[in-house]
């Protein structure tokens, strides 16, 4: 799974970083080739040095610019703004992603646009750490985004999500921190939270770790519930929430790279799998796909935790080219 800090990313990219930022930044692109890979396609995808007129975003790659030879341009005297070099680098970066395979076909993309906000998508196998400019940290899960405005010192900080994140929020009781889901509006009171709404969910999930929360329709002069620490709320699309007591380590355990299910319905075991892993993962028939799943895994292949999970649900696993297939046994006579 690779995690990418993309606030940091931009800071880097814009020369904003601390001397302590940058080394951390450069410590992630050592740690790992892909990392490398991954931040030299933007570099490659820019076309150009940040103290360059911009150009057509190019249609094929053509040139590999080194990181040493943009890190030494950022010091030139005269540069161009670092937000437009930023959109031209993403444009022409998922251009030329766009023509490789595996990983790198889709980047996820941090837009700057006229009202200065920023989104943020991660892809299957893909985890995004956000640290925003007031303190607050987002952890976004697989096949989720994030959009968020660039400049949260105004009267209300407001992110919208489609997916699954986790917020950890510098409380400012002047400047609301409000989370947007499908319809659902997730105010902090103080809080570390988790929120889920994946396309396709019928409700929108909270989860308190730290302090409490309210939770609420998009309106927010209608009803609300508050959600206090080791509170799960469920709201569905009607305003209707339920609340119940749960430990809030296992919701959070995606954060620390663990896969966790406790009376997972199979059908909800293999989209997670699907995010996860980004393999597509298939329940062959209606019987097996209402059956629980209950286990943790923690940096298992996904062949060796298919194997695990169709032992425990009397079930097999056939492969189909990229795809898993999961069917139930015959019952034995």
């Amino acid at each position: 799974m690779l995690d990418i800090d993309w606030e940091l990313m931009f800071r880097y990219c814009g020369n904003e970083c601390t001397p302590e930022e940058r080394e951390l930044f450069e410590r992630w692109l050592a740690a790992n080739p892909r990392h490398r890979e991954f931040f030299d396609a933007v570099v490659l995808g820019a076309g150009r040095a940040v103290d360059a007129p911009p150009p057509m975003p190019p249609t094929t790659p053509t040139l590999r610019v080194p990181l040493n030879a943009m890190s030494r341009r950022r010091s030139a005297s005269r540069t161009i703004p670092w937000r437009a070099w930023l959109v031209v680098a993403v444009i022409a970066t998922a251009i030329v992603l766009a023509k490789r395979t595996g990983l790198f076909d889709r980047i996820p993309i941090g837009r700057h646009d006229a009202v200065a906000e920023r989104t943020i998508t991660t892809h299957p196998g893909e985890r995004a750490q956000i640290n925003l400019v007031d303190g607050s940290r987002i952890m976004l899960a697989s096949e989720s985004t994030v959009r968020y405005p660039v400049d949260l010192s105004g009267p209300r900080r407001e992110v919208t999500l489609s997916g699954e994140a986790m917020f950890a929020v510098a409380h400012d009781a002047a400047r609301p921190f409000v989370v947007r889901a499908n319809g659902a509006m997730v105010q902090d009171v103080g809080t570390t939270f988790d929120v889920r709404s994946y396309p396709g969910d019928a409700r929108v999930r909270v989860v308190v770790v730290e302090g409490s929360v309210d939770l609420g329709g998009a309106e927010p002069t209608g009803p609300t519930q508050r959600l206090r620490r080791g509170e799960l709320g469920r709201r569905d699309t009607h305003g209707a929430i339920e609340v119940r007591v749960v430990d809030p380590s296992r919701y959070i355990a995606w954060t620390d790279g663990r896969l966790l299910f406790d009376e997972t319905p199979m059908r909800d075991v293999a989209a997670q799998l699907g995010r996860w892993f980004g393999t597509p993962v298939v329940i062959a028939d209606s019987a097996l796909s209402s059956r629980d799943f209950t286990g943790s895994f923690n940096g298992e292949a996904l062949p060796n935790v298919l194997a695990v999970i169709a032992a425990a649900v009397h079930a097999r696993v056939e492969w189909r080219a990229d795809t898993a297939r999961l069917s139930s046994l015959p019952e034995s006579k």
